[in-house]
């Protein structure tokens, strides 16, 4: 795509603009952590660098980072940051950019791309590795300091969300200016406004009050973004949300304000909701706007094909009855592979150029024809005089006077092309459903474990509820989660705490019968659907889960053993999936209080 040639003097201009934008909203992000210990919900100033990185031409990116640098090293001056501080600030907020924008660019032609398995996949890739050295640089500027983990933590979370809101928002914005080609339509505009609209609801559904657990109405928004919108949908739905979370926690509202942590716990309880929101978010999205992107290449070369149809040449020939000699018009030698000439054919040789294995069809056609009066049509293929073979279509009628047939005229249509690329279009149809299913199973399938996620489950519990109140038949849901699972991550690092999940799943999958389903509710929690199954036996299986785990998760592992709290619940009359989960939760949490690693049944 041809990019904008822009002047020496407009790209300084950006740099320029870039740096004050930077300098402005770290400033304002920088006041804003006085209010909360310290630590920022978002860095959006990664996001402007980086959308900025990721659209300037590649000459300009060491003034842009330039300009970046001094924008960040003012900032932190200005808020009372010591000087050796700031500078080490600056250079990993100038090297989260640089290694964000080379990661985001990574083969896509300089133009961004988030709307893409493979590009979400680079720009996740990017983000993270960005973060994490610009934390690490970051970290290693405050030596000496109690709190170097939560600083880093805290550090990584707010890059790493500033780079996922902000940058997607800004690339689309900027966009059209630097590719005049990327032009937005108007459906996609009106498509964000309702997005922009519904977020700011379920935001401030979810986070002005604490009477109800609303923060699943986010998420449910962030989908539904992403569904009608795709990444840009799903970005500004999480933007509108992070506001309004931001805001109202901060100023000690919503629900996050009562988990009983310290300020600093909630914000980075917060900044794990929304990168939970982006991590639905945006792979779904990718994946639909590939979906559609399929669908409309596919709508594309059916288009083609139809038009192909509609310019096919066409020949005619006629035969008079009782004669030898066949009329050809100037197509049908064409299509015979033939010299056109003004010459009848002979019958014999109209015959003989079909496939020998084809021509009992051709005369079985005629004869018919003759003998009913009634119109033929039949495939057939021809053959060449070089040996090449050819597809045709064969219609004809019979034209009678006097009760008798005098002649026929026909038509024969060279369909080799239409025919092959009928072939494709099938092959580009089963490879489009192979996407759609697998796409479906990403959606489906929580990526660590292998096993069904959130979504799944509770869709499947939904299914299961109405088909257990209409048949009468009993239904158990479990519900367990990892004992001192955090402590395991604290000790032995996320990939162990990882492993524990993954062989977690492995066991509890192994307990089940057929048409019994485990999945992952979120982070440590998991879920099993007992369709047809009473309390008493649901706990058979509740203690079955539980002394395997006991039994394996921890073998060979450095973690030693490894234990599971269960709750267990069974749908009583007139109850809802809903109901049934709050059971097993209340459930969980007697089982927890009781001392862990045991089951206890739901009253």
């Amino acid at each position: 795509m041809e990019r904008r040639d822009l002047s020496p003097y407009q790209l300084w201009l950006i740099c320029i603009a870039t740096g004050v934008t930077y300098f402005a909203c770290g400033v304002f992000t920088l006041a804003l952590t006085k209010g909360t210990g310290g630590i920022a919900f978002i860095w959006p100033a990664s996001g402007v660098a980086v959308a900025a990185m990721s659209l300037i031409r590649r000459p300009f990116r060491y003034p842009l980072a330039l300009c970046i640098g001094i924008a960040s090293c003012a900032a932190n001056l200005i808020e009372g940051t010591s000087l050796l501080g700031s500078v080490g600030f600056t250079v990993a907020n100038v090297v989260e950019c640089l290694i964000a924008s080379h990661y985001i660019l990574r083969g896509t032609a300089g133009l961004p791309a988030f709307d893409s398995r493979l590009g979400l996949i680079a720009v996740g890739k990017g983000t993270l590795i960005a973060g994490l050295t610009s934390a690490t640089i970051a970290t290693s500027t405050v030596v000496g300091s109690a709190e170097l983990v939560p600083f880093f933590a805290a550090w990584f979370s707010t890059v790493v969300l500033g780079i996922l809101i902000v940058t997607p928002l800004l690339v689309e914005l900027f966009v059209p200016f630097v590719f005049p080609a990327k032009r937005r339509t108007g459906s996609r505009s009106v498509a964000y406004a309702v997005v922009i609209v519904l977020a700011a609801m379920a935001g401030f559904a979810a986070f002005a009050q604490t009477a109800f657990p609303l923060l699943f109405l986010a998420l449910a928004t962030v989908i539904l973004a992403s569904f009608a919108a795709g990444v840009g949908g799903a970005v500004r739905a999480v933007f509108i949300i992070a506001i309004m979370g931001s805001v109202m926690t901060s100023h000690q509202l919503g629900p996050i304000n009562s988990i009983g942590a310290d300020i600093q716990g909630r914000v980075i309880y917060l900044q794990f909701f929304l990168l939970t929101l982006l991590a639905c978010g945006l792979p779904t999205a990718a994946l639909l706007s590939e979906s559609r992107r399929s669908a409309a290449l596919l709508a594309e070369q059916n288009r083609l094909l139809a038009m192909a149809e509609r310019t096919a040449k066409v020949g005619h020939w006629q035969l008079e009855i009782g004669a030898e000699e066949v009329f050809w018009s100037q197509e049908v030698f064409r299509i015979h592979g033939l010299e056109v000439t003004d010459a009848m054919v002979p019958l014999e040789n109209a015959i003989t150029a079909y496939h020998e294995d084809d021509r009992p069809i051709v005369e079985k056609a005629i004869e018919q024809s003759l003998a009913t009066r009634d119109p033929y049509f039949f495939h057939a293929r021809l053959v060449l005089p070089d040996g090449t073979m050819r597809r045709v279509e064969c219609h004809g009628i019979v034209e009678v006077q006097d009760d008798e047939p005098v002649a026929m005229f026909g038509t024969i249509v060279d369909v080799t092309e239409k025919a092959e690329a009928i072939d494709q279009l099938e092959a580009a149809r089963r490879s489009a459903e192979r996407q759609a299913e697998h796409a479906l199973k990403l959606a489906e399938t929580d990526q660590l474990t292998g096993i069904a996620n959130r979504r799944k489950l509770i869709a499947r519990l939904d299914e299961q509820v109405g088909e257990a109140r209409a048949m009468k038949a009993p239904l158990s849901f479990v519900m367990f989660d990892v004992d001192n699972f955090k402590s395991i991550n604290d000790t032995y690092g996320h990939p162990e705490g990882d492993a524990v999940l993954v062989r977690i799943a492995q066991i509890a999958a192994s307990c089940l019968r057929k048409g019994d389903l485990v999945g992952r509710l979120g982070g440590e929690e998991f879920g099993v659907i007992l369709p047809g199954t009473d309390l008493e036996i649901a706990s058979n299986v509740a203690e079955r889960i539980r002394s395997q785990i006991a039994a394996k998760a921890g073998r060979g592992r450095p973690t030693g053993p490894i234990s599971v709290s269960l709750g267990v619940a069974e749908l009583k009359e007139g109850g809802t999936a809903e109901t049934l989960l709050g059971a097993a939760d209340l459930a969980l949490y007697e089982a927890k209080a009781s001392g862990k690693n045991c089951y206890r049944l739901a009253a």
